[in-house]
């Protein structure tokens, strides 16, 4: 019985990390989306771009351990819940890895945040933290209200 779900738990972080190179193009896509967008909305400069680049860069490798421990921790939390005999005290410990990894994902992007607001003169500065207000209550706007138990919840989406 052990050695099954010793077994189980391997083969989905295998599975789990496989998966992570496959969204990592989409990811790269994504960030040059973002960059752009930045660019055009704050008027970059060349230098500040190719900074800003950098920094991203920088942060990269510690993002995509990070993501790869969340999705192997989300795996193993998965496989606790629905095994025949739960055991209460493991699902904890590994619901408690997740938030750590979930927190440190956070304070790695805080960390290039404000890395990245350096770069930034003060007009930069004003527009960018009035474009992450306006995504943060874009973001809670649409999450209030949703049940995610509810067959209907996502038919309009």
């Amino acid at each position: 019985m052990k050695i099954s779900g010793i077994v189980t738990t391997l083969v989905l972080c295998f599975i789990t990390t496989a998966t992570a190179g496959l969204y990592a193009e989409k990811d790269q896509d994504h960030s040059e989306q973002r960059l752009e967008k930045m660019k055009r909305h704050l008027k970059l400069s060349d230098a500040q771009l190719e900074q800003i680049k950098g920094i991203h860069k920088k942060f990269e490798p510690q993002r995509e351990k990070l993501k790869t421990e969340a999705q192997a921790a989300r795996a193993v939390s998965q496989e606790l819940m629905v095994a025949e005999s739960p055991d209460r005290a493991k699902i904890r410990a590994a619901l408690e890895k997740s938030a750590k990894i979930r927190i440190d994902m956070r304070m790695l992007w805080i960390d290039q945040r404000l890395e990245m607001e350096q770069v930034l003169n003060p007009e930069q500065k004003k527009i960018w933290r009035a474009k992450m207000k306006e995504r943060q209550a874009k973001m809670l706007k649409n999450k209030k209200g949703k049940n995610r138990f509810d067959e209907n919840a996502d038919a309009d989406e």
